[in-house]
């Protein structure tokens, strides 16, 4: 009986154009990290902002449901909020762990003078001889250019996260006018209304937080 599978023929010119496509794609998405972190961060954040104040509004239905822009600045103040409770609990830790570094470091002395005396040694450099030798400007340069790598991407994420607050209302009609194909036209909407139902306001509700799918159609 003959064999009717047919063999897998590859195309080369198709798979060079996905090659470069691919190649061109990863380039871009090293070359542009430093802005593509940030909107990505600023995404993240608008989305959870989303849902805090999806959930702040729903908290409040009744005869005088909350305005949009009090739920939008209270989440903001509550995001703030949580931001200032992370930092101040990282230098909490940092402040006792400054305090109790003079101890760590009269053991690790401790330490070093009975492996010196276990290995016949006569003495060993102390840890101040040791700090003396380290060159202090390469790593005040380094956390320098690190502050300032932050300190941009924050000014990064906030100007993208304020974008996008200010454009929320008009973006899906924007998306709207984007795709002439009625087949590209549906595709968009589907992956919206995806979109839109995987990020849910809160765990007792599965109404989605971006409310895309509804002004899109």
């Amino acid at each position: 009986m003959a064999d009717t599978d047919s063999p897998i023929t590859l195309d080369p010119v198709r798979l060079a154009v996905w090659c470069v496509i691919i190649t061109t794609l990863l380039a871009g998405l090293i070359i542009g990290k430093s802005l593509l972190i940030p909107l990505a961060i600023a995404i993240l954040l608008w989305v959870l902002l989303d849902a805090i104040r999806g959930a702040l509004i729903r908290w409040s239905s009744g005869a005088t449901p909350m305005p949009r822009g009090v739920a939008t600045l209270l989440a903001i103040l509550f995001m703030l909020a949580g931001n200032y409770l992370v930092v101040w609990i990282v230098l909490a830790q940092a402040e006792a762990f400054a305090a109790a570094l003079p101890v760590y470091q009269a053991n690790f002395e401790t330490l070093l003078l009975r492996g010196a005396a276990l290995l016949g040694l006569d003495e060993l450099p102390t840890t101040a001889s040791m700090l003396e030798q380290i060159d202090v400007q390469p790593m005040l340069g380094a956390i320098g250019d690190s502050i300032g790598s932050l300190v941009s991407s924050i000014v990064l994420i906030l100007i993208y996260l304020g974008f996008l607050l200010a454009e929320e209302k008009i973006i899906p009609g924007k998306l709207k006018r984007l795709p002439s194909d009625p087949d590209k036209k549906e595709q968009l909407q589907r992956f919206m209304f995806d979109i839109s139902n995987t990020v849910p306001c809160s765990a007792s509700s599965s109404r989605p937080c971006l409310r895309w799918s509804s002004s899109i159609r």
